[in-house]
């Protein structure tokens, strides 16, 4: 299968440079690593944007695409997803996904530092 090309826009925002616990850094790296390779396979995007703020007691990291989108309810048991779930889950991360056919997909991960920290 022949991809077509695909522009890749990155914006990155460190207010803190306070590092985060290394499973948090895991977490985010593998459900990151999910969100592009189902954009690259299943998407036809021509664009995707991949945002990330780290601020004093939150780490956030948002992925977004132009691409053919799909019906979230129809596709949350598959294995990419619920990986992507229980990643969140593991680190006490919200994970927010939603699409729509013809409008793109948006992935959002946020995860809150615990107080006593």
């Amino acid at each position: 299968k022949v991809r077509k090309p695909m522009e890749i826009t990155q914006k990155i925002e460190l207010q803190n440079h306070r590092p985060f616990p290394p499973e948090v850094h895991v977490a985010f790296y593998r459900i990151a690593q999910e969100a592009l390779t189902n954009i690259i396979k299943h998407a036809n995007a021509t664009e995707a944007i991949i945002e990330f703020k780290q601020r004093r007691q939150r780490v956030e990291c948002v992925i977004s695409d132009n691409g053919s989108g799909f019906n979230v309810n129809q596709v949350s048991k598959g294995i990419g997803m619920i990986s992507m779930r229980e990643r969140a889950e593991s680190i006490n991360a919200r994970l927010r996904i939603s699409s729509h056919k013809g409008k793109g997909t948006r992935v959002s991960l946020i995860w809150q530092r615990p107080q006593a920290e």
